[in-house]
């Protein structure tokens, strides 16, 4: 094949052996039987079953995770310097981005036209290894290619800090939520403060976000798109009439265990703290003093069949919709400040190995849930910025916490929180109407 240029993006066409009248554009991850002029694109038999194997074997590494901005990276951890294959092509015939050694690379290029050095991530001073892209055309044995993946994990592996790669350990073990915490424990040294930790941890729900591109059911919980509320309720506003964000409702029915919350009825969430610009992460707060008026929570006992769906207001600020899953969780106190270890007054040293101990706990048990955003329902806040001193002055309960969660297309800041807390005295009569709100991110 005479040397042509990719009619997409300029470049260079590449033949795939001597004899070939056909080429491949890596950039586009197009293949074309002739010339770009008579560009048609070739279904290579194998591909398919090729490319499901790929999937299947980088999912079936401990911790692996894909981006969710991102299918088709695959990450340790969700770490992005922990990414160890990406594919590209997107519909075309696919290339597959792995860490490979040179010498193995240099060894595959002399035998088979679907190995190179990619010119896409092509970094420098590496240790031995750079990215080389994988045509999967069908051509490569399925072996070789999972040898290819474990050696890209491996090397990926490698890079993580010493936390990252305890947690792999951790997950490798497949440990129930208890041995995993008593395995931490005496890691760090705090075998003999297991019980006092115990007697801290609440009881709590993890909210697993999936996107719903299809709509929501009216009155089943979910992240963002439209409420449905009961008759006579309005869109709540705040002091100045501008509409409140929308941002969640939880049918209670649905939460898996018994809790201190109603068990029927349903919760939804507006706030200022949803208030954001297309160029601006950060909640556009007001121009005061935080009060109550921020943040409007409502309950009600009212059927699914009661609910409507109301229009938004011209001015508000949408969010993507998401449904909500539950699971019952074991809460840890995020930091040893809150009101339950800091009446133990703990010595720095306990602290920072307690501050060990619950981030790899925490980390271990959401990648068994393929690493969701970590919405919460009870249990603690995350803190990522600061305590809230308010929360142990006031005995204040987590009532919500509201992840940066792209299957809602949420995002606070930098990956960060929203929280709601509220009184235990008022949770324990559904009380709604005096929420604690703030905002933190990494």
């Amino acid at each position: 094949m005479p040397t042509s240029l990719c009619r997409a993006c300029g470049a260079t066409i590449q033949a795939l052996t001597s004899e070939s009248t056909g080429g491949f554009c890596f950039p586009c991850a197009k293949w074309f039987q002739s010339a770009p002029d008579e560009a048609e694109t070739i279904t290579r038999e194998g591909t398919t079953k090729q490319l499901a194997a790929f999937r299947q074997h980088c999912l079936g590494k401990v911790g692996a995770t894909r981006d969710p901005l991102e299918a088709n990276d695959y990450r340790i951890l969700a770490e992005f310097l922990g990414s160890f294959a990406s594919l590209v092509g997107r519909g075309r015939l696919p290339v597959v981005l792995l860490r490979c050694k040179d010498h193995t690379r240099e060894q595959l290029q002399a035998s088979t036209h679907a190995v190179r050095l990619s010119d896409r991530m092509h970094w420098s001073n590496l240790d031995g290894w750079n990215w080389t892209e994988v045509l999967l055309d069908g051509s490569l044995d399925e072996a070789l290619l999972r040898d290819l993946i474990d050696d890209s994990y491996e090397l990926a592996r490698e890079s993580l800090d010493d936390e990252k790669k305890l947690c792999l350990e951790l997950l490798a073990k497949e440990l129930p939520p208890e041995e995993l915490l008593d395995e931490l424990l005496k890691k760090f040294g705090l075998s003999r403060r297991r019980d006092q930790i115990l007697a801290a941890a609440r009881s709590a729900f993890l909210a697993c976000s999936s996107a719903a591109d299809d709509g929501v059911p009216i009155g089943i919980s979910k992240l963002g798109g439209l409420p449905g509320l009961p008759g006579g309720v309005d869109w709540p506003t705040y002091e100045d009439g501008r509409p409140l964000a929308f941002l969640s409702q939880l049918n209670l029915s649905e939460l898996p265990a018994d809790s201190e919350l109603p068990g029927s009825g349903m919760l939804w969430f507006f706030s200022v703290f949803g208030w954001q610009t297309e160029d601006e992460a950060d909640p556009q707060l007001p121009g005061k003093k935080y009060d109550n008026s921020w943040t409007k929570v409502f309950y009600s006992e009212a059927t699914s069949e009661e609910l409507k769906r109301i229009s938004p207001p011209s001015d508000v600020t949408l969010y993507g919709e998401a449904r909500l899953e539950f699971f019952s969780m074991t809460c840890l106190p995020a930091i040893a400040n809150e009101q339950p270890l800091a009446k133990l007054k703990w010595n720095s040293e306990t602290k920072a190995k307690y501050g060990m101990v619950v981030s790899n706990y925490n980390m271990a048990c959401l990648q068994r849930r393929a690493n969701p955003a970590r919405n919460l329902v009870l249990g603690y806040a995350d803190f990522l910025e600061r305590f809230v001193r308010k929360v142990a002055k006031d005995d204040l309960q987590l009532l919500f916490q509201l992840a940066s969660d792209p299957n809602a297309k949420m995002s606070w800041g930098d990956d960060g929180y929203i929280y709601f807390w509220i009184a235990k005295k008022d949770l324990a009569v559904a009380n709604f109407s005096q929420i604690l709100t703030d905002y933190q991110c990494a």
